[in-house]
């Protein structure tokens, strides 16, 4: 049923065995240590599914890694030596192209070579299984997450290079940290620290609309007018500071609770963050696109399916992680679990805006500085759009 569906597949590979290997490791246990092997108490047990499936090569009467590995990428016979090409010419769809197109990430882990054919066997289309240049390059090509194994030899520099746009730098990182740790601390200091009620809460949902739309809107005159790099620093500033000015002016008793107007204040310094983070995220993506452009001029592949699909996981991660953060500042400044307003302390309210306000901002400017390495002029972005539109023409 559809609820017994596995929702993630780990395909594990022990290269080379074969049922004379189950037979044999059964039989030395049973006579020498008097148990079963795992495999097959496992049998026995039934708590797993047994399957046979094929994987003879279409060239010989041994098969080869690349001819074995290919009937699982693809589901068909091989010649040994070749990844993913049948005898006739054709270049059926890989296990890794299939799980792409499912929207599912896809990693290859292996204890030799990143580039065997084993590994490779579930990605790749490759003539020659010595080929491990291409191997390398079409696991960048294909899409392929996360390899890790050894032949750092097969990357050339400029492969390498690639990978790292690919997995972008640390600027994401922080940025998507000072947001998944505001996201956990903001309520409880609107609420504790502020005063607000639910009532006054609810009108922060318009402040933030307000921000974005502005953002949005605003951003195709910020990009004519400035370039990409100098738009991700000032707006990734903006996105960091903007929300923290009031939480630091309540620390220096420029603002309280009683403050006259605070709440429209607020909401307004709200919508000023989130005016940067709208502005920040279309000019992330925006270079992005470049980076893909580069990419493709460099190395023939665009690999803007990876770059996006990454930044969208690398934030979902980096927000949890920012939210466990959150938590553990919680704890640290020991506030009360079960606390009411106008109940806690001053110190831990204190210790709250601050870490909220001033250290929560602090991933946020590094970010800023991260992006600031970011180094694709308007000229240099110009030139690689003119070398693409030659080089298509050419061919």
């Amino acid at each position: 049923s559809a609820k017994r569906q596995a929702k993630n597949v780990i395909f594990m590979v022990s290269d080379g065995m074969c049922f004379s290997v189950l037979t044999a490791a059964q039989t030395y246990l049973t006579r020498t240590e008097k148990r079963s092997s795992n495999w097959m108490r496992m049998y026995a047990e039934r708590p797993v599914v047994r399957s046979l499936c094929e994987t003879d090569s279409a060239s010989g009467i041994v098969t080869d890694s690349a001819a074995a590995a290919s009937c699982w990428g693809i589901g068909e016979r091989i010649d040994n030596g070749v990844l993913n090409i049948t005898q006739d010419g054709r270049k059926p769809v890989t296990l890794v192209q299939k799980m792409n197109a499912a929207k599912k990430r896809c990693g290859l882990v292996t204890t030799a070579t990143a580039t065997h054919a084993t590994p490779a066997g579930f990605a790749v289309t490759v003539a020659k299984r010595s080929d491990q240049k291409a191997v390398a390059a079409q696991y960048l090509e294909r899409g392929v997450d996360v390899v890790l194994g050894g032949g750092t030899q097969y990357f050339s520099d400029d492969l390498r290079a690639a990978y790292r746009k690919a997995g972008y730098g640390i600027a994401f990182f922080f940025l998507s940290m000072m947001i998944g740790v505001r996201s956990g601390l903001n309520l409880y200091v609107n609420t504790f620290f502020w005063g607000l009620a639910s009532e006054q809460l609810k009108w922060f949902v318009i402040g933030s609309f307000v921000g974005y739309a502005t953002g949005f809107l605003f951003s195709a005159r910020m990009h004519r007018r400035l370039d990409k790099r100098l738009n991700m620093i000032i707006w990734a500033i903006v996105f960091s500071i903007g929300p923290a000015i009031p939480m630091i002016l309540g620390l220096t008793g420029v603002l309280t609770a009683e403050t006259p107007g605070l709440t429209p204040m607020l909401i307004a310094f709200s919508a000023v963050g989130n005016a940067g983070a709208s502005v920040l995220s279309i000019t992330v993506m925006s270079a992005l696109a470049d980076i893909a452009d580069e990419n493709e001029l460099a190395h023939g592949v665009r690999q803007e399916g990876v770059l996006y699909s990454t930044r969208n996981l690398a934030a979902k991660i980096d927000q949890a992680l920012g939210a466990a953060l959150a938590g553990f500042a919680l704890f640290a400044i020991s506030f009360p679990p079960k606390a009411t307003p106008g109940q806690v302390p001053d110190e831990v309210l204190f210790n709250l805006v601050f870490v909220d306000g001033v250290l929560a901002t602090i991933p946020g400017l590094i970010a800023a500085v991260c992006y600031a390495r970011y180094n694709i002029t308007r000229a240099r972005y110009d030139a690689t759009k003119a070398a693409l539109a030659a080089r298509r023409a050419a061919a």
